[in-house]
């Protein structure tokens, strides 16, 4: 290499070491983003917003309507906002919509004492039924919130007439997981984002989520950002990134209820070949994949998901 060509290498190594340096500090040293829970919960509780002690810990859903249950739960990270754009389409004389923040997740709060995670969501799901007394409803789960559905069919299929996944883990959820965590996983992270995280990041987030992320708007991805920035999400979802202990896929060719599963053709966070899966283990499944969609089919393909779901209830609640 000539000397010239070594000096602009150095130059450009240099620069490139500045901005880095520049990026981590700016993290590292700017003020914090993190709210207190309660300026949270009194700028974006909605009018059916409800709260649930559990645990010695408070759980936020919403509960609208009458009629037909329809118990949704989100995915990682998520929030009963998922849901928000699906839930509008339904009529609420014909149908009761619960849509319940996951403990750690939206405005609910995250046990501190708690180490077995997997048990956790699987007794609170329980006590959750148990608590609004549910009795043949229909459970639509997302992502996480799909094992966590296909956990409560499991265990109690005498309350369910029909469960609905939506781009839902089940197999091999520990490769799946790596590719939704990303930046979760790393070791650095956590006290990186220990101030919160930046509005950037979950742009940056849609744009993997969403196949036409233009579908959300800036306000929506403000109100995901303060959700995540609540006092106490974020240290849930690391310590939750570094859980090891998944559902069994066995018990996945034990599901009893029938089944609707719904998945984007372009899902990047789980791949879509698992539908199939769902499709060849479930005894009473049904799979449509939307093309143009990405891992949040209830919201980017609200309108068709919404009439494929009343189908499917029409079709199991004669």
């Amino acid at each position: 290499m000539s000397p010239q060509l070594k000096s602009i290498a150095k130059k450009s190594l240099l620069v490139f070491i500045t901005l880095i340096f520049s990026f981590f500090s700016y993290l590292l040293l700017r003020p914090s983003l993190i709210i207190p829970k309660e300026q949270v919960i009194a700028e974006l509780k909605m009018p059916g917003s409800q709260f649930f002690r559990w645990n010695n810990i408070d759980i936020h859903y919403t509960d609208e309507g009458s009629g037909i249950p329809l118990l949704m739960v989100h995915g990682f990270s998520g929030s009963h906002r998922n849901f928000q754009k699906i839930t509008e389409l339904f009529d609420l004389t014909k149908y009761r919509i619960i849509r319940v923040d996951l403990p750690g997740f939206g405005l609910s709060d995250f046990p501190e004492e708690e180490n077995d995670y997997l048990a956790m969501y699987q007794n609170f799901m329980k006590d959750f039924e148990d608590h609004l007394q549910l009795k043949n409803y229909y459970l639509i789960g997302n992502s996480m919130g799909g094992s966590i559905s296909l956990m409560a069919a499991h265990d109690r299929p005498e309350n369910i007439k029909g469960l609905i996944l939506c781009g839902s883990a089940g197999y091999d959820i520990q490769n799946s997981r790596k590719n939704a965590l990303r930046i979760f996983r790393f070791k650095f992270a956590e006290k990186l984002f220990a101030k919160g995280i930046p509005l950037w990041i979950n742009r940056s987030t849609v744009n993997r989520i969403y196949y036409n992320p233009a579908l959300v708007s800036e306000n929506e991805l403000i109100i995901k950002n303060r959700i995540w920035n609540k006092e106490g999400n974020l240290a849930a979802i690391f310590r939750l990134a570094k859980n090891e202990k998944f559902p069994d896929e066995k018990i996945i060719s034990e599901i009893q209820v029938p089944t609707l599963v719904l998945w984007g053709k372009q899902d990047k966070i789980i791949d879509v070949k698992y539908a199939a899966y769902f499709d060849r283990d479930i005894k009473d499944c049904e799979v449509i994949v939307y093309d143009s969609c990405g891992h949040m089919p209830m919201a980017e393909k609200a309108e068709r998901a919404k009439l494929d779901i009343e189908r499917f209830i029409e079709r199991t609640n004669p």
